[in-house]
Formats: structure tokens, sequence, C-alpha cells
């Protein structure tokens, strides 16, 4: 069966083509980035300094290929050396006629048609060679078994396991009134986002509704990701069968504002774009806060419809309905094992009312209370209901405090350490936390102990590369444990000092007044950490994260390296706005900056333009400059561009330095976007440029109309006949108010007594009769 090379990209169809004549000729082309590459998309330099270049047209219609030819000849001639030999890749049928008009128009470079090679060739070859196609997983993703056999091996594997969760969650769940809501979205828009308070049963909820889903989709497969990695999701949808996807707390306990807004959104619109061209075969459910979501849509441009639209419509979880916490509260009892003597003790004495009336009334609490109540004797059921409904807070106290000192420091260091912390580091930074704390040394193997001690309860344990990862196992854990750490001044210090990684000490303290991270510090205390935080910045750092990478296309954990240019940016996007604390952090830092121009455009090329850009404000007037006109020269991308625009409208140096070549300048601010729109397809991508475009109009009065032109003509293009408006400001989400008071609440309770006293003696009785 012939291969649909239009699926992969522009790149993926380079470096495809790349691949198969590095395999047929036993040597290695070099690739290149995505731009203008002078016709030029690989190359291999000979033993006698002969070069050797590839040309990849993805092309779907070969006249448009000839036409083209002409412009690659001439192109050829402007090299610095000549080609000794000259291949041409393209994804067009050729025939030995096309092939023939092909090699005269590229004369002298392609020295036969046998290095000319049409779709025909490219699905010879890769039948040769397997392992290539096996790589470029775009080729086999449509309408082939090997997505499932190679992805359940690493990743479906989890999704047993939640699978299993899911269904021991059942035997207690208990339904709600915004489950209709959620179901009939799922029916018609295929999507929905449910938004809650920390421990409502968000993920409860979710689990149950892809669970009733599977059962009526017996063919439908589950996937349920809890990281915010939209990638890992776009990758593993499939188009020959149903799915249900579950983006569980997809904006994290806290959304993290310097993790690449732009990406992000981007991602999730092309989720929601791919959902609602999928015909109703993928069904997707988002989980996330109610104030996470508020802070992460106050930072995402409004001209995403799509996730506008999302959010619009999110249903809201609050457990307010008086039948519904009776119900609840009736189904964990019976859950919890309790043996004749305390059942009766809980239905003479009414105990389960406490629970059913609770002010701060949480599944999760009220799950992990009723847990832990076959455990405790039938005449301290009371004061042990009491204390633990004071809210969660005090239940993870009550816990935490029967942990060793040892289990104690280590889950203070997976606080800030974040998810899937590297057990080695981890290691290290418990060794010097622990003297610190305690005032001696760690016992021997004191560590492992610690490990052993809070798995599965606190922590949960993944291997991955060698080596083991640690991630919390609650949400609300780590709230509790931030508490703690900010209402504790010595053990702040003490965690500073043992910082093992610059995300660690960045991501969770208040390194200035402004921040929104969850530990306060003093004065003192943040010049401590920015010392620590400049210590800690050159030094290597690395994420682990899913992808497909492997030459067989399986899916693959890689600890992916953080450049040096992405740590500055974080950095100095943090301290940015308070011009006395950026100053002072430059001092501190000048010393790791690059000296010489190269450096810099190395630097320009990791990091975040605007911020760098930004970070040149402190720096002297001749450095100023050298850096503005590197950063004109290297513009990557329609952000890069619109944001050295804006720097140009907000610094009157840096508008007087490009005002004297301002052609230039506004040359090369629209190639940068002309040549973005030439690299990609995407509509959410060319929606991004777009507004890109619109920044770079308004910051220097540039005329974008034939950017605009080219633009709009791609997306004609890419949605053959869809109807397409970019939208002006949306208001995307306000929190509903409470459905019901809680005086409403109380005079529901108050004429369901008799009742619910009813429905708990039969408990008793039902108990009784199971234990005997």
């Amino acid at each position: 069966m012939p291969n649909n090379y239009l699926s992969l990209s522009p790149s993926e169809f380079e470096t495809l083509s790349a691949d198969i004549l590095s395999a047929l000729h036993s040597v290695h082309f070099e690739r290149y980035g995505e731009g203008r590459d002078g016709g030029v998309d690989g190359k291999f330099v000979t033993n006698d300094g002969g070069v050797w270049i590839v040309q990849a047209k993805r092309y779907r219609d070969v006249k448009a290929l000839l036409r083209q030819m002409g412009h690659e000849q001439k192109k050829m001639q402007q090299l610095p050396q000549a080609p000794a030999r000259y291949f041409l890749v393209t994804a067009c049928s050729l025939s030995p006629a096309n092939k023939a008009v092909i090699q005269q128009v590229m004369g002298p470079f392609i020295l036969s048609t046998g290095d000319i090679y049409g779709a025909e060739d490219l699905d010879a070859l890769l039948h040769q060679y397997p392992a290539i196609y096996r790589k470029h997983h775009r080729l086999w993703l449509h309408g082939v078994e090997q997505l499932t056999q190679y992805s359940q091996r690493a990743h479906y594997i989890r999704a047993e396991a939640t699978y299993e969760r899911i269904i021991h969650e059942s035997k207690s769940y208990v339904a709600h009134s915004a489950e209709h809501a959620i179901n009939q979205q799922l029916a018609t828009q295929n999507s929905c986002l449910i938004v809650g308070d920390p421990g409502i049963g968000k993920s409860a909820t979710a689990g149950q509704i892809a669970l009733r889903h599977l059962l009526e989709t017996p063919q439908a497969e589950l996937i349920w990701i809890d990281d915010r990695n939209f990638e890992q999701a776009l990758q593993l949808i499939r188009t020959d069968s149903p799915q249900i996807i579950v983006m569980d707390d997809f904006l994290g306990a806290t959304f993290l504002h310097d993790d690449g807004i732009l990406a992000f959104q981007r991602d999730w619109q092309a989720l929601l774009r791919t959902v609602q061209r999928a015909n109703g075969r993928l069904k997707l459910l988002f989980t996330t806060r109610n104030y996470i979501l508020e802070q992460a849509l106050a930072q995402i441009e409004d001209s995403q419809p799509l996730i506008a639209e999302l959010c619009q419509r999110a249903v809201n979880i609050e457990h307010n309905s008086a039948k519904f916490r009776i119900d609840l509260v009736y189904s964990l009892l019976r859950e919890a094992n309790l043996d004749t003597e305390q059942t009766a003790q809980l239905v003479q004495e009414k105990l389960y009312w406490p629970l059913i009336k609770s002010t701060s009334f949480s599944p999760r609490l009220l799950q992990m209370l009723c847990s832990r109540l076959a455990d405790i004797p039938a005449t301290q059921l009371a004061s042990s209901i009491t204390a633990g409904l004071e809210g969660q807070h005090q239940l993870w106290q009550h816990v935490f405090q029967r942990l060793s000192a040892e289990a104690q420091n280590l889950l203070y260091l997976c606080a800030i350490a974040g998810k899937y912390a590297n057990v080695t580091e981890l290691k290290r930074a418990f060794h010097t936390l622990y003297p610190q704390v305690q005032n001696r040394l760690a016992p021997f193997n004191s560590f492992d102990r610690a490990l052993i001690e809070l798995e599965p309860t606190f922590i949960k344990t993944e291997q991955h590369l060698g080596d083991i990862w640690l991630n919390p196992a609650n949400p609300s854990l780590i709230d509790f444990l931030h508490r703690n750490i900010a209402d504790n001044p010595p053990l702040i210090d003490a965690l500073i000092n043992s910082l093992e990684h610059f995300d660690w000490g960045l991501d969770h303290f208040k390194v200035t007044v402004q921040s929104k991270h969850p530990i306060a510090i003093s004065a003192k205390q943040r010049e401590h950490l920015m010392y620590k935080l400049v210590e800690l910045l050159p030094q290597h750092s690395s994420k682990l994260m899913q992808t497909f990478t492997n030459g067989d296309g399986a899916l693959q954990w890689v600890n992916q390296p953080i450049s040096f240019g992405a740590r500055l940016t974080k950095f100095w996007r943090t301290v940015m706005s308070n011009a006395q604390q950026a100053e002072a952090t430059l001092q501190q830092i000048q010393f790791l900056l690059p000296s010489d121009a190269q450096s810099w455009e190395s630097l320009l090329l990791q990091g975040g333009i605007q911020e760098l850009l930004d970070l040149t404000r402190y720096l002297t007037v001749d450095q100023q400059e050298n850096i503005w006109l590197l950063a004109m020269d290297n513009l990557h991308n329609s952000e890069d561009a619109a944001a050295l625009a804006e720097f140009y409208q907000q610094v009157p140096k840096a508008k007087q330095l490009f005002k004297q070549q301002k052609r230039k300048f506004i040359r090369k601010l629209l190639n940068a976007c002309s040549e973005e729109i030439d690299r990609t397809n995407d509509t959410d991508f060319l929606d991004a440029i777009m507004h890109d475009l619109y920044r770079i109009e308004e910051a220097t009065g540039a005329n974008i109309s034939d950017q605009k032109y080219h633009l709009y003509s791609k997306l004609e293009d890419s949605f053959a006949g869809e109807e397409f408006v970019f939208s002006d400001s949306v208001r995307y989400y306000q929190k509903p108010g409470s459905q019901e008071g809680s005086e409403e609440i109380a005079l529901q309770l108050s004429l369901l007594t008799r009742n619910v006293d009813l429905l708990f003696s039969k408990l008793g009785s039902e108990l009784t009769e199971l234990n005997t």
C-alpha cells in the first residue's frame, strides 16, 4: 500500500529523506533546522572535500515541482562550493520522462536519474529499510496496529492500573447532578472541562464517566494523562478506533507561567481541534481547580476560539446537594469494613450526621477519614470523626506526625522538587538537609528506609533510564507541606541550602514580592535564595519526559536537557518586572554572560528573546547595540519578531538604533513571519503568527498586508471550505456561584432527618449480616 508522504510535515519529510539516503549510501547526511535552507536540506562531505547535497520537496503535484526546479538550479549556482552530487527526493509520483526533465533542468548537478527519488522509489526503499519506516510513525499512524503494539508497552500499561483504580472507586462512588451536563457535552461536543475545588471529586467523576464510556463502547481505549503533557496526548491519538482521553489536573497544582505559554495554548488548541475533526470517535475530559483555571486563562491570549468555547461551558462540581451528601457518606461507611461493635456505636450515636453536615464537605477528605475508621476503637469513633473533620490540613497533620524524622525530611524535599524528581538528586539533598534540621548526620540507609515508609500513601516511584523517579501521591499533600514550610523559617533556610536543582528554588518560593508561588520568604531569605539560584544557574539540568524517539517508533522516556539560555530566560522573567531587583540580579550573574558575539547568538537561539532583550537594558551601550543587531539578524519565528518590535517601541535607545536602518529592520521582522508561514500548515500556528503580525504592525507601523494575504491563503487551503475567524477578546470562564447555599442544605437535611436515620439503621443491620 503506498505511503502518504503528505501526512508528514516539511521538516519530517526532510528528515525521512536524509535517513533513507544515509542508509542507502552508508553515509551520514547532516540535517539543518527549519528555515531558509538555500536549497540544502542535508549535506555530506566526502574524504576528498566534495559535497553531496540532499533536497527534499514535499510536493503533491509534479507540475509544481517541475516549475520549482529552475529556481533550485540557480540556488546551486550561488553556493560557495558547487555540489559534487545532488539528490532530489519528492513526495509526488515521477515517471521516467519526469526524471529526465528534472535532470536536464538541474544539470550539471544531478549526475543521473538514479539520484532522483519519487514516491514509488521511497515506498520501495522503506520496504528495504523497515527500521526507518517504524521510526517515522506518522507514515503508519493511520490504519495499522503498530501504534497499539508499541505504545501499549510504554503508556497503556499504566492505563491498566488506572482502569483497576477506577473500578475500585466505583464501589463507593455516588453520582451527582453535574454528571448529566458532562455526559451531554461528551455526546454533543466530544469534550468537557470539569472544574471544582481541591478534593471535591473531579478525578473520580472523570474516571467513572470514562468507565461508563468504556462499558458502552468496549473497543474504546482509555488514555489517562496527569502531567500537563498535551504533546503526549496528541501522539497517542488514533483515528481508526474510539478513544477517551482524560487530562487529569491538566493545569497542575499551580499553573507555572514560565513553562511556555505560547506552546501550551497552541497544543491545547490543537488537541481540541483534533477532537473536533474526529467525528465523535475521540472523547476528551479535562479536570482542573477553579482558581488554577482562572490563573491560567489570565495569562493566555484572548484569541483561541476552541479554548474559549470549552471554558465557557465548563461544568463546575459543588457537592452541596443534601441527597448527594447522604448517599456518599452511606456508601463510604458501607465500604469502611467496620465491625459489629463499631457499626452499632456509629448508628446509636448517629455519628454519620457530622460527616453529612460538615461545613468543609470534601469527598476526598471523607474518603481518607472513613478509610481510617476500621482501625479506631468503637469508643473513640466520635472524637476521631470530630478531629478529622477539622479539615484536610489537620488530617494530613495527624498522619504526618506519625512519620519518622527521615520520612518527614524527604517529604519536604519532594514538595519543592515536584513531579518526576530524580532519586539521586533527592538523596544528595536529603543528606544536606537532614543534619541542618536534626542536628546530627542521617542514620545509615535512612534515605532508603524513608522511601519505603512513604510509598505508596505519600509518594509514588517509577523506574526509568536506570534510575528511580518520585512523584507526590496527592496534590492536597503538597498544599499541606507548602503551608508547613512557609510557617517554619529555619526549615526554609535549610531547604534553600539543600537545593540541588535550579527549578526547585524558582518554582515554589516567592522569589519576588509579587510572585504567586506558595512559600513566602523574608527579605533576608530572598537574598539567600538569589545567591543559591545564581550558584545553580550554570549547572546542568534536565527534565524527564516521554516521547517517540526510538527507531522502532515506541514511546521512550528521555531526560531532556534544559539549556543555559532557557534557565537564564526563566530566571530573568521572574525578576524583570522590578527594575531594582533586575539590576541587582544582573550584577550577580554578569560573570556568567557571554563575552563575544557568537556566544550571544547561541544564547538568543536557546532562550526567550523577550526576556534576553530586557536583560540587555542593564548592559553597556556598546554591548546593547551589538546584541540588538544580533537579535535582528537571528529572528527564528514570528514570536521573536513581535518581541523585538515591541522592544523597539518601548526602549528609546533601541528605537534610535533601528530607526537608522528602519527599512532593513522592518524587512527582517516580516521575513521571519513569512518564513514561518512557509514552514507550517498548522492552523493554530498560523493563528498565532497572525497575532504576532498585528503586534508588529502596532509597534512599528509596518505594512503587513502581504503576510496577511499569504497567511489567509494557507488557511483557506487548510480548512477547505470551513469557516475560520480570528476572534476578538473572549470572556473565557467565570466560576459560578454556589448551587445551593448552606441555609438551603440545612433546610433539606432537617426535612430528611427521619429518613436518614432509617437509612443508616439499615446500614447497621446490613453490616451485621455481612459480618455474620
